[in-house]
Order: structure tokens, then C-alpha cells, then sequence
């Protein structure tokens, strides 16, 4: 009996490994593909454009995080 547990065990810890390597994968997979998606993006645009999108960029991470001093 104690035979079959550990090798129920041994075959449950590999399926766990497995999966979680899966998981990282399949994290680093949607990683990358948001930057190269951002990066093409980013490319693509001109200089003027660029320069608003991070100044409006710039300008919501202010708001919100005097928005969040404030109401703490």
C-alpha cells in the first residue's frame, strides 16, 4: 500500500511541476506579445504623436496618484 501512495505522489508532484511550468510559459508568452505589440505601436506613430501619448500618460498617473493621496 505505502508502494502505490508514493508513486501516486511522485506521479502528482510531476503533474503539478508540469503545470506550473505551463503556467509560467504561457505568462511569459502573453508578456512578449504585449511588447511586441506596443513596441510595433510605438513605431508606427510619429514624434508629435508619441510626445502626447506620454504626456497624457504622464498626466493620468499624476491625477490618479494625488487622487489617491487625497483620499487616504
Amino acid at each position: 500500500m505505502t508502494n502505490s501512495t508514493t508513486q501516486v505522489q511522485a506521479i502528482y508532484d510531476k503533474v503539478v511541476e508540469r503545470h506550473a511550468e505551463f503556467r509560467k510559459a504561457k505568462e511569459q508568452a502573453a508578456k512578449s506579445a504585449i511588447k511586441r505589440a506596443a513596441l510595433a505601436t510605438w513605431k508606427h506613430m510619429s514624434k508629435d504623436t508619441a510626445f502626447i501619448v506620454s504626456v497624457i500618460a504622464f498626466g493620468a498617473a499624476f491625477i490618479y496618484t494625488l487622487i489617491t493621496i487625497i483620499t487616504r
